[in-house]
């Protein structure tokens, strides 16, 4: 493979500079070039993350820790998994906080569905309010041969409005987050497993009101 070219890392007032260390000839055709200044082994993680409300496909995610002191800068990054190029992807290092995310595509061997259990979604008059109760079940299957570390995430409605009121009856174990409205189920997964989860809330607001609630 190729060396990367020798530099020297100064810190400035507003960042940092790489001095190229040794002559480097840059064509004069306009042509994108990439050169390699640094290259770091670190430990990683992995990780299926989905959210099913949105796609119903798992994504592979590599999560590194410990980054920070490598003084990354925000810009594009091609992604390889295995020794192949699979993709293009926005390094933000401003909002990583400790861990860095990748995404290294989607898995179909993680199985996942999101349906609605209508014996248990309803719509009541009460008073000068109404109440709509809404229920999902998510199924998770794991087809590989291994176990897997899956975060499943969804969302309950979040509420602005003091007369509509957002009440979770039913997580299955998920950690809510209430200023979000996003529940996160962190499963590990045996091979061959499935694994139901039952979301269940109640949006009660006033009668007059229309109001689509999913």
């Amino acid at each position: 493979g190729s060396i990367p070219i020798e530099v020297e890392q100064t810190r400035q007032p507003t960042g940092y500079e790489f001095g190229i260390k040794m002559p480097y000839t840059v064509l004069s055709d306009n042509k994108p070039i990439v050169a390699e200044i640094g290259r770091y082994e670190l430990p990683v993680s992995y990780v299926y993350r989905c959210t099913p409300k949105i796609d119903k496909d798992a994504f592979l995610m590599a999560q590194v820790t410990d980054w920070s002191k490598l003084n990354l800068l925000e810009g594009e990054a091609n992604i390889y998994f295995e020794g192949t190029f699979i993709g293009k992807s926005v390094l933000d290092v401003n909002t990583a906080g400790d861990t860095l995310s990748f995404s290294l595509g989607r898995d179909r061997q993680i199985a996942v569905q999101r349906t609605k259990e209508h014996e248990y979604t309803s719509r009541k008059l009460m008073g000068s309010s109404q109440t709509q109760t809404i229920s999902w079940k998510i199924s998770v299957r794991n087809h590989r041969l291994q176990a897997v570390e899956l975060t499943l995430c969804d969302q309950v409605p979040v509420s602005a409005n003091s007369s509509i009121v957002v009440t979770a009856e039913e997580l299955s174990g998920g950690k809510l987050d209430e200023n979000t409205g996003i529940i996160t189920w962190p499963l590990t997964l045996k091979p061959g497993e499935q694994r139901d989860i039952i979301l269940r809330y109640k949006v009660k607001y006033p009668k007059d009101r229309r109001l689509d609630v999913e």
